[in-house]
């Protein structure tokens, strides 16, 4: 993605107000993995008569990457934020832990991660969790940058203590989640158009719907499980997409789930209500940094597939127009102008 894809990454003021002047490091996405893999092949091409080696070094890399900004002084940074979108925000969720390590314990370390939620989905046609099982090994990620509390769990053959055998699902935010320790706030569609087309493989608004109610349940579930201490606090639904469902919890992690078909990105553009993406994760992030018993909040907006005006009126309009399936041009048009014009209104 390009450097400023990520709001947190621009030099912005105005869209991005807390960190416009931090330190920045951006680290390209080149090993198809995460960051993840430690792995080299020989490649024997017969025809050609060629012979070469595959490496596929992401973790390695992101070591490097890592060893040289402790020279330039990152073990002594007061504030980091880990951030990614989309495998890049994978790799947040896989490696935050391992960042927070050498750190200084008075440093204030969080993650950002975007579009990362990845519901272990198998269809027929897409395959997806095949395919991650495939990469999990093909990568040797258990041998290198798997999340270790995570590998610990799922790698175990004595059922007692792990479920034995299942070490690729670290490399999904479901099972990852729960293990974290470091806080990280989650930025999610809950009709991320990544994962339509090529988890789901699906348009028909019903069976969007009800993957993305899957993936709701889980992401509040999680955050009402892992944030609060006392009594769980319960979510309002309601049926009007115009508002916003909010959830005061004790600290650790935050999330925006919005109703915006996207992928990465945007988070300044996106509203629930009057609140922004940015603007929920820098809330949370001054309470969480400056107070005890933080009360971060988690955003969810309630509204149905397709869901055009969810993405605002800044939102690119060519993006909108590919999500409202099954209209013409003419009404496609049509209708983006009556929701922006019901938006602003």
């Amino acid at each position: 993605m390009p450097f400023n894809a990520l709001d947190q990454l621009t030099s912005d003021e105005t869209v991005n107000p807390m960190m416009y002047n931090w330190n920045r490091v951006y680290i390209k996405y080149c090993d198809g993995a995460s960051y993840s893999g430690n792995a080299q092949y020989r490649y024997q091409d017969n025809i050609a008569q060629l012979t070469s080696d595959i490496h596929m070094k992401g973790f390695p890399i992101l070591t490097a990457v890592k060893n040289s900004l402790v020279q330039k002084g990152f073990k002594n940074a007061s504030a980091v934020l880990i951030g990614g979108c989309s495998a890049g925000g994978l790799a947040v969720l896989m490696h935050i832990d391992w960042w927070r390590q050498g750190l200084s314990a008075s440093a204030h370390v969080v993650g950002f991660a975007d579009s990362a939620y990845f519901l272990d989905h198998e269809s027929p046609l897409t395959q997806f969790v095949t395919k991650m099982k495939s990469v999990f090994a093909l990568h040797n990620i258990s041998g290198a940058g798997v999340h270790r509390e995570c590998h610990r769990r799922y790698r175990s053959t004595d059922l007692d203590v792990g479920e034995g055998g299942e070490e690729w699902k670290c490399m999904f935010a479901r099972y990852l989640l729960p293990l974290i320790r470091t806080p990280v706030f989650i930025v999610q569609s809950k009709y991320d158009s990544y994962q339509k087309h090529m988890i789901l493989n699906e348009t028909i608004h019903d069976i969007v719907n009800q993957y993305a109610q899957t993936l709701t349940s889980q992401l509040i579930s999680f955050v009402n499980t892992t944030t609060t201490t006392s009594n769980t606090p319960t979510l309002s639904t309601t049926s009007n997409h115009n508002n916003n469902n909010v959830i005061t919890t004790p600290p650790q992690h935050g999330l925006f789930l919005d109703a915006c078909a996207r992928h990465c990105g945007l988070s300044s553009r996106i509203r629930i209500g009057r609140v922004t993406g940015m603007d929920a994760f820098i809330h949370w992030y001054h309470n969480h940094h400056t107070t005890t018993t933080t009360t971060p909040i988690v955003v969810h907006q309630d509204a149905p597939f397709p869901c055009p005006h969810c993405c605002g009126k800044d939102f690119p309009r060519k993006i909108l127009l590919e999500e409202v399936s099954g209209l013409s041009e003419e009404e496609e048009m049509h209708q983006l102008h009556t929701h922006t014009h019901r938006t602003s209104s």
